[in-house]
């Protein structure tokens, strides 16, 4: 708890210090969902899974707050729907996309390694993967609605492989 207050006044002295002081309101709404989720999630939980839970949350906060609300507002909604085109150009050696392609999937290997123990019962694999896929296609969404990045079909593919590879350690490492 005292680790996320500190992140909240950190983000509150940077919003105001760069004068996009009405992003704050959209960062601690976000805190407090995350905070309200985390109560009503540890209520019964060991302590080992809070401090996990914890650390799942502040995750989500930062890699929510890294993609939409750090960036700066556009003019125009931004889109990209060529499916696999960031792939085609690795492979024809165009551009950096590369390094984008593993910066995606590296952000959501935690969600794929944290999560599943935190879930309850069996089918933690497709509930983690359908969890990382729906929240990389709510940042997108929010990127293009709140014109703070550009929507990228190939963003949500490879945030959902580094889901699928984070399960996949951490199905290594549970057994």
């Amino acid at each position: 708890m005292k680790v996320i207050i500190g992140v909240i006044r950190a983000m509150c002295r940077y919003y105001f210090r760069v004068g996009r002081a009405w992003l704050l309101f959209d960062y601690i709404s976000t805190a407090a969902f995350a905070l309200l989720l985390r109560q009503l999630w540890k209520r019964h939980m060991s302590r080992p899974k809070r401090i996990l839970a914890d650390i799942f949350f502040f995750y989500l906060i930062t890699v929510l707050t890294s993609t939409v609300l750090s960036r700066s507002s556009g003019t125009t909604a931004s889109y990209n729907l060529d499916l696999f085109w960031s792939f085609r150009d690795i492979l024809a050696g165009r551009g950096d996309s590369w390094l984008t392609t593993i910066e995606n999937i590296v952000l959501f290997l935690p969600f794929g390694l944290l999560l599943p123990d935190l879930l309850p019962g069996r089918g933690r694999a497709l509930a983690t993967v359908l969890l990382g896929f729906a929240f990389s296609l709510m940042i997108e969404g929010a990127q293009l609605v709140l014109r703070r990045g550009l929507f990228e079909l190939d963003d949500i593919v490879t945030n959902t492989i580094g889901v699928v590879l984070g399960w996949l350690l951490y199905a290594a490492v549970a057994r």
